[in-house]
C-alpha cells in the first residue's frame, strides 16, 4: 500500500505495491461492472451518465447478488422476476427468477433470493434440486412463483422441462420450513401424459387467513395446451390442484374452465373468507393473442369447485406487444385488500391509439367490476409494459409498477420500472414517479424468439404497515446483462423525511441509525442531509460538492450554493424567517459582501432553527451546507424535530496547499511525465525530479538520469538541471521543507526560483532518451510547512502514460494549516481527445488515500455527489470543462490538514496517457 509521510514532504515512492483489486463501483448501492458498449453503437447507461435523483420516497436499487457460479459466461441473464412477502412475518421476502434465460424457451434453471430484514439485504441461490444446474432431474426451468405460508414456510414454484425445450414438463413446488435457509426437493404438482398436453404459466396462491375453512391450503392455477396428433392446438384449458398439506402431495387436476376454451394467465388470490378468486384471460380471436377479455370465476370452497360461468372484469381488450420487448401482453396482475376484500386487477391496453396501464376494481368479492381506469401518464405513443399491483390492507393505497420507454434515449431500447400510486382506493391517481436510477439498455438483455425478454410479468410485494415499504422487483441490464433488482419505495402522498427513512431503514431503527442525526455509513452526511440531497445513507458518499449558483431543472433537485452561513437571501428561510431579516447580536456578524446570492457572513450563529433542525454553529469562515429541493419548495418539506449537528464544510480558511508531488512513468515524447502547477502570489519555490533516490525505498525501474526543465506559460522562465547539486538547491532547504534527502553526487534533478503568478510546467525526460518511474515534487519554498505567509500553490496537475495493470499514476499533495481545506481532483483521459491529445486512458478510476487509509473513489464524474457542482467548481478555479457524459473521473471533498495521494489506473487494467488534477477549490 502506498506510503505518505503526513508532516510536509510525500512519499510516492515506497512500497507501492500492487493496486487493489479495481473496485466495482456502487451507484446508489447498485453494483455496476464494466459494460461494453452496445452492438451498433448503443449507448451504455451504466457509466458516464449520472443516476436519477429520484423521489424522496423511493429507496435505493439493490442488485440480489452475483450470479451462480452454475451459469455459463455466455448465458448469465435472468427473467421473469416474481415476488411475495409473508404475513405471517412481513420481515421476510422472497424472490425468484429465470437464471440463464435460452432463447428457444425456458432457463438453466430458476433462482431464488431472501431478505429477513425487509429488503434491505439478500441472499440467493439457485432452486435445489430443480434442473440439471442444481442436481435436479429437469433440463430447464420456467415460469417461478413465490409463495408464503401461514406457518412461516416459504414456497417456490416453477415449470420443469422434461425433454426438449417443454416437449414433455412438470409443475413443481419446493418448501422451505427455516425461512429458505434450505429447501425440500421438488414435489410434481402435475407432470404432463403426452407430448400432447403442456402446462404453461403456472401460479401459486395460500391462504393466509386464520379462522377461514382451508386455513393454509395450497392453490396452484396453470394453463394446458392441448394439441392433437397432427400438433394443432386444439384448446388452452385452465385448471388447478390444492394441497392441504404444505405441499406435500397434489390433488388431480380441477378444471376451472371447459375443455374447448382458450385461456390463458392465471391469477389466483384467496379472499378473506377463504374462498378463491381466480382472474385470467380469455382469447376473442385465437388467431390474434392482442384481443382478449378478462374474466373472474370465485370459488367458495376454496378452489375445489367453480362456477359454469364467469364474471367479466373486462369485456374487450386490445392488447398491446412492445415491438423490441417479449412482454406480458396477455397477462394480468392481482393484488387483493386484504382487511376490505377488494380486489384490483391491472393490464396494458391500447387506450385511444396509446398503450396504457390500466386499472379495474371489484368490491363484492369478483362479481362485479369498476369502470377502468388508465394510471400510467407517459406521452401518447410511449410504450408500456409487465404491470404488477399492490395493495395496502385498508384498500386505500394501491401501488402498480410496469416498465416504460419515456427515458428511452432512442425512443425504443431503454427501460425504465415506473410507478402509479392511488391513496383513497384507486379513485384517483398521482403523477407516475420513476424507480429506476438508470435505465436499461434491452440489448444487452436475453435475446429470444419474441424479442428480448426481461419478463413476462414483474412482482410487487405490498405495504402491510403504516412504517413499511412496498418491495418492487424487475429484471435490469445495468451491469452488462440482465440481473434480478429490487427496490424498496414509501406508499405516502408525499415525500418527507419520514418517507424517506421508511424505503431505507428498518422501524426499529427510527430512533438511532435511522434518526435525522444517524449516519450510518460513516460519510459525515448526516441523514436529514443525505435525505436533502438524495444521498443513500447506506453507502459512503465522498466530496460535499457545494455549489456556487444553481440552476433550476424540471423534475430535479437543485443544490444551492453558501459560501457562508447560508446566505441565499430571500431563497432559505429559518423557522419562517427570511435569513437576511434574522436580528443578530451587535458585533457578531459583519457581512464579507453582497452579491446576487445576498451576504457572505463568516458566522453561523447558534441557535438557527430550519424546518426543525437546529443548524451548526461555527467558526469564522468555516460553516456551510448544501440544501437540495425542487423548484422553489423548500419551505415545504418536513423533517422530523429531532435536534442535528452537522459536520462543517470548509470555504475561504487559512489552509493551503503547501507541497504537490506526483510519481510515474516518464517515457519518450509525449509519454514524458509532465507536471503543471499554478502560484498565485510572488513565491519561491523549489521543484525537484527523484530517480536514483527512489533505489533507497526500493523502487526499481527507476529513470536514471533525469532532466528537470521548468518554464513559464506566460513569464520568461526557462530553466533546466540533471544535478541538484550544480544549481541552488541543498540539503539544508531541503531539511528545512521536509524533503527528504538527495546523496551527495546522485543524478537526480532539483531547481530553486523565486516565481511570480502564474502557471508553470515541469518536465521530466531521460538523458540520452532513457526511461523509467520518476517523483517530481514542488514545495513551497518561501516556509516552513504550515506557516507562512503570500502567494500559495494554488493547482497541481501531472500528465503521464499509464501502462495498464497495476501500473498507476500517483500524485500527492499536502495542506498545511489547521483548518479544513476543500479541494477538487480530476482524473481527465477521454476529454483530453478532444484537445488532440490520442491514445489516451479510454476510463479513468481516481482513488484517494490519507496514509493506508482509503477515503473516496471515483468512477465518473457525473456519478457522483453533485456532477453540477464539480462542473461549477471546475469553472471557479479555471480548469477546462470535461465532457458530458463522459469516463473521467472527479471527487470534490473537504480534507482536514495533512498529506494525501490520489492514484489513477486504467479501469479493468487499460492503458494510456491520463491527466490528474489537484486545485485549491476556495
Amino acid at each position: 500500500m502506498l506510503q505518505l509521510r503526513a508532516s510536509a514532504g510525500i512519499l510516492l515512492i515506497a512500497g507501492l505495491g500492487t493496486l487493489p483489486a479495481r473496485a466495482e463501483v456502487r451507484a446508489s448501492g447498485v453494483h455496476r461492472a464494466d459494460v461494453a458498449r452496445a452492438a451498433g453503437g448503443g449507448l451504455d447507461l451504466s457509466k458516464g451518465r449520472p443516476p436519477a435523483v429520484l423521489d424522496a420516497r423511493v429507496g435505493v436499487n439493490t442488485r440480489l447478488g452475483d450470479d451462480p457460479a452454475a451459469l455459463p459466461a455466455a448465458q448469465r441473464g435472468q427473467a421473469e422476476p416474481h415476488i411475495v412477502r409473508s404475513t405471517s412475518n412481513p420481515d421476510t421476502l422472497l424472490a425468484t427468477f429465470q437464471e440463464g434465460r435460452y432463447a428457444d424457451g425456458g432457463a438453466i434453471g430458476c433462482g431464488y433470493a431472501v431478505s429477513r430484514d425487509g429488503g434491505l439485504t439478500w441472499t440467493r441461490a439457485l432452486v435445489p434440486n430443480l434442473t440439471f444446474a442444481s442436481g435436479g432431474r429437469f433440463n430447464r426451468a420456467t415460469d417461478p412463483v413465490a409463495g408464503a405460508g401461514p406457518q412461516g414456510d416459504l414456497y417456490l414454484q416453477a415449470l420443469g422441462s422434461l425433454v426438449g425445450a417443454f416437449d414433455l414438463a412438470a409443475v413443481v413446488v419446493s418448501r422451505s420450513t427455516d425461512t429458505g435457509a434450505t429447501w425440500g426437493p421438488p414435489v410434481t404438482v402435475y407432470e404432463s401424459p403426452s407430448r400432447l398436453i403442456a402446462p404453461d404459466k403456472n401460479w401459486l396462491a395460500v391462504n393466509d387467513f386464520p379462522g377461514t375453512p382451508n386455513y393454509g391450503r395450497l392453490v396452484s392455477t396453470w394453463t394446458n395446451f392441448i394439441s392433437n396428433a397432427a400438433g394443432g392446438l386444439i384448446s388452452t384449458p385452465i385448471v388447478a390442484s390444492i394441497s392441504d398439506d404444505r405441499g406435500g402431495s397434489w390433488t388431480a387436476p380441477i378444471d376451472i374452465n371447459p375443455l374447448g376454451a382458450n385461456n390463458q394467465g392465471t391469477q389466483p388470490v384467496f379472499l378473506p373468507d377463504g374462498s378463491l378468486a381466480v382472474v385470467y384471460i380469455r382469447f376473442l380471436d385465437v388467431n390474434d393473442v392482442n384481443r382478449f377479455r378478462i374474466e373472474c370465476k370465485r370459488s367458495l370452497d376454496g378452489g375445489r369447485t367453480y362456477p359454469a360461468l364467469p364474471n367479466v372484469v373486462v369485456a374487450a381488450v386490445e392488447g398491446w406487444d412492445d415491438p423490441e420487448l417479449r412482454d406480458g401482453t396477455f397477462l394480468p396482475a392481482v393484488a387483493l385488500a386484504r382487511e376490505s376484500g377488494a380486489i384490483f386487477v391491472t393490464y396494458v391496453a391500447v387506450v385511444a391509439g396509446s398503450p396504457r396501464v390500466l386499472v379495474t376494481a371489484s368490491l363484492d368479492g369478483g362479481l362485479s367490476w369498476r369502470t377502468p381506469v388508465a394510471i400510467s401518464d407517459q406521452p401518447a405513443g410511449v410504450s408500456v409494459m409487465n404491470p404488477a399491483i399492490a395493495v395496502t390492507p385498508d384498500g386505500r393505497s394501491v401501488s402498480v409498477i410496469f416498465m416504460d420507454k419515456r427515458h428511452a434515449v432512442d425512443g425504443r431500447n431503454f427501460v425504465d420500472l415506473s410507478v402509479a400510486q392511488s391513496f383513497d382506493g384507486g379513485a384517483a391517481w398521482q403523477p407516475n414517479v420513476r424507480l429506476t436510477e438508470m435505465s436499461s439498455d434491452i440489448r444487452f438483455g436475453p435475446q429470444t424468439e419474441r424479442g428480448v425478454m426481461l419478463g413476462d410479468y414483474l412482482g410487487l410485494a405490498p405495504s402491510l404497515a403504516a412504517n413499511q415499504p412496498c418491495v418492487a422487483i424487475w429484471c435490469d441490464t445495468r451491469t452488462g446483462d440482465s440481473d434480478p433488482f429490487v427496490v424498496r419505495f414509501t406508499p405516502q402522498p408525499q415525500e418527507s423525511f419520514d418517507a424517506w427513512r421508511i424505503a431505507r431503514f428498518q422501524p426499529g431503527d427510527f430512533g438511532g441509525k435511522g434518526a435525522a442525526g444517524g449516519d450510518p455509513d460513516g460519510d459525515g452526511e448526516l441523514n436529514v442531509f443525505e435525505y436533502l440531497g438524495g444521498g443513500n445513507p447506506w453507502r459512503a458518499e465522498w466530496g460535499e460538492a457545494v455549489m456556487v449558483s444553481g440552476e433550476q431543472g424540471a423534475g430535479r433537485r437543485v443544490v444551492w450554493a453558501q459560501r457562508k452561513a447560508l446566505a441565499l437571501a430571500g431563497e432559505l428561510t429559518l423557522s419562517g424567517v427570511d435569513f437576511s431579516g434574522v436580528k443578530l447580536p451587535t458585533g457578531t456578524l459583519k457581512p464579507l459582501g453582497t452579491g446576487t446570492a445576498g451576504a457572505l457572513w463568516p458566522v453561523l450563529p447558534a441557535g438557527l432553527v430550519w424546518q426543525g433542525v437546529e443548524l451548526p454553529a461555527g467558526a469564522a469562515g468555516l460553516v456551510t451546507r448544501e440544501y437540495v429541493f425542487s423548484g422553489d419548495a423548500l419551505s415545504g418539506r418536513t423533517l422530523t424535530t429531532d435536534t442535528v449537528r452537522s459536520g462543517a464544510v470548509a470555504f475561504g480558511t487559512s489552509a493551503r496547499l503547501i507541497n504537490l508531488a506526483a510519481r510515474g512513468f516518464s517515457g519518450i515524447g509525449a509519454s514524458q511525465l509532465i507536471v503543471g502547477f499554478v502560484i498565485d502570489g510572488d513565491k519561491s519555490i523549489l521543484v525537484r525530479a527523484a530517480g536514483p533516490a527512489l533505489a533507497g525505498f526500493g523502487v526499481t525501474g527507476n529513470l536514471a538520469e533525469p532532466r528537470l526543465s521548468l518554464q513559464g506559460a506566460a513569464v520568461d522562465v526557462s530553466l533546466v538541471n540533471d544535478r541538484w547539486e550544480l544549481g541552488s538547491a541543498s540539503a539544508a532547504l531541503f531539511a528545512r521543507l521536509g524533503a527528504f534527502p538527495f546523496r551527495e553526487g546522485s543524478r537526480d534533478a532539483a531547481l530553486v526560483q523565486a516565481l511570480s503568478a502564474a502557471s508553470y510546467t515541469a518536465a521530466v525526460s531521460g538523458v540520452n532518451a532513457t526511461v523509467g518511474t520518476v517523483l517530481v515534487e514542488v514545495y513551497d519554498g518561501d516556509r516552513a510547512p504550515g506557516g507562512g505567509d503570500g502567494g500559495r500553490l494554488v493547482n497541481l496537475s501531472a500528465r503521464a502514460a499509464v501502462r495498464g495493470g497495476d501500473d498507476v499514476l500517483a500524485a500527492g499533495f499536502v495542506i498545511g494549516g489547521t483548518q479544513p481545506r476543500r479541494v477538487l481532483i480530476r482524473a481527465v483521459g477521454p476529454t483530453l481527445g478532444e484537445y488532440g491529445v490520442t491514445g489516451v486512458l479510454a476510463d479513468p478510476v481516481l482513488r484517494l488515500y490519507q496514509g493506508a487509509t482509503p477515503l473516496a473513489i471515483n468512477d465518473d464524474w457525473e456519478i457522483s455527489r453533485s456532477g453540477a457542482a464539480l462542473a461549477v467548481t471546475a469553472q471557479k478555479v479555471g480548469a477546462f470543462a470535461l465532457a458530458p457524459a463522459s469516463l473521467d473521473a472527479a471527487l470534490l471533498i473537504t480534507l482536514a490538514p495533512g498529506a494525501y495521494t490520489v492514484l489513477v489506473a486504467g479501469v479493468a487494467g487499460t492503458a494510456g496517457l491520463v491527466l490528474v488534477e489537484i486545485y485549491d477549490a476556495d
